[in-house]
């Protein structure tokens, strides 16, 4: 039955997720009696020989259009078509579970949730009734600290993301995610405090957020140079929105607010201080304006 597939295609994408892509050839083969399984063992191989997505994609369109299919057979095809890219892809499996059920008649997906809450299975194969947010909450405590000290060769491009996030509105921020990647943002939160994450995660759909942790966690240890280019990435966005007026953040305003940086609340009562502050913040500004500039210019003789 479809709802065979659907939850067979979950249960696998779980476990390319936990045991890797190649995981999924032993669990093919012992795929027995199952509606459809000539295909998905093809499917499954075809990931676990490295075939390049763009070819996988042809090789899977072909097989569609040329096998004798019927309507029931089609719409079985396409699901596991669907789930074996995605999972080729890296997608949460909660996602990909959700993104079956849409492809599936309305009719079918409502009966498909109601036979699980009625059956109760494990949470590996259920999709989100309800949304546990400890796992938020937990990358959001306020004793996370900025893991890049100050006078690291990334320092300044972190602390200056952090502190856009922290000043902008909240539309800003929900405009700036939109136009960001969710790897380079879960990889950016790598080196980010809590309180910073806190901003991003409360700007996201409660949905969202619980995938965006969930990547989180399964992403593991990145390289220091892979989270703060994450960082860069999502600075720029920032910059392009503000360059075609979509945000309102003068530089005036971003040296002013961001001189907190760089001030200790004592030091803040005087104009000096806020001076002096004001001056080191320039200069930060343009070694980040620098160190932009130079990897263009790096990436252009490569070229």
């Amino acid at each position: 039955m479809t709802f065979d597939t659907v939850e067979k295609l979950v249960w696998l994408s779980h476990l390319a997720r936990r045991e890797g892509l190649l995981a999924l050839e032993s669990a093919a083969y012992e795929m027995e009696g199952f509606p459809g399984v000539k295909y998905l063992k093809i499917m499954v191989l075809l990931v676990c020989d490295g075939t390049f997505p763009e070819d996988l994609e042809e090789s899977l369109f072909c097989r569609y259009f040329s096998a004798p299919l019927s309507d029931y057979a089609a719409l079985q095809y396409l699901l596991m078509m669907y789930g074996i890219m995605a999972m080729q892809a890296g997608k949460n499996p909660r996602l990909i579970e959700e993104t079956l059920l849409h492809i599936l008649p309305e009719e079918l997906g409502d009966e498909y949730v109601r036979r699980q809450e009625e059956r109760n299975e494990s949470d590996e194969i259920q999709i989100i009734t309800d949304f546990d947010m400890s796992k938020v909450d937990a990358l959001c405590s306020d004793d996370i600290e900025t893991c890049v000290n100050e006078g690291d060769e990334y320092y300044y491009i972190v602390k200056m993301l952090e502190e856009v996030l922290t000043q902008v509105d909240d539309r800003a921020v929900q405009r700036i995610l939109r136009d960001v990647n969710n790897s380079d943002l879960e990889c950016a939160m790598k080196v980010m405090s809590g309180k910073t994450r806190r901003i991003l995660f409360d700007n996201m759909s409660r949905r969202i957020a619980v995938l965006v942790a969930e990547d989180y966690e399964f992403m593991g240890t990145v390289r220091l140079s892979d989270a703060c280019g994450a960082c860069q990435k999502i600075f720029m966005v920032f910059l392009k929105l503000i360059e075609c007026g979509e945000i309102v953040y003068s530089e005036e305003l971003m040296v002013r607010e961001m001189a907190t940086i760089f001030l200790s609340k004592k030091d803040s009562e005087t104009k000096v201080a806020i001076k002096e502050s004001e001056n080191k913040l320039y200069k930060l500004w343009k070694e980040y304006l620098h160190h932009s500039n130079r990897q263009v210019g790096e990436r252009r003789n490569r070229e």
